[in-house]
């Protein structure tokens, strides 16, 4: 089975970041199509990416017979970590900055294929 995927990749030596879509076999691995993606956009913008890898942490499940208003009591949302793009550590989000703050601090946002920003 093929799946349609988003993808992005970051060059932090020039503070752009790349997003698109990649076509990921059920016998290829999301990994793999990311780096790919990753050395098709350094290649294609001169840059040296690395691919983004997000983490999802699901906190643990309510006992089984728990009330409904005792799980929502308890209910805590997964958390979402990055993967370093320099080492095997994660990096948590602290904030979250809107395309244009990103590009008025200088940074570049590259979109490829049929991808479109809505601002």
């Amino acid at each position: 089975m093929v799946t349609l995927d988003l993808v992005a990749a970051t060059a932090l030596s020039d503070n752009r970041v790349a997003l698109g879509e990649v076509q990921v076999d059920k016998a290829q691995s999301y990994g793999l199509a990311l780096r790919q993606f990753a050395n098709y956009i350094s290649r294609n913008l001169q840059g040296s990416f690395k691919p983004v890898s997000l983490r999802k942490s699901e906190p643990s499940m309510a006992p089984v017979g728990f009330s409904f208003r005792e799980f929502a009591s308890s209910y805590r949302p997964p958390r979402l970590t990055f993967d370093c793009i320099n080492c095997s550590g994660g990096a948590e989000i602290i904030d979250n900055l809107s395309f244009a703050k990103f590009e008025a601090a200088g940074g570049e946002i590259v979109v490829t294929g049929d991808l479109v920003l809505a601002t």
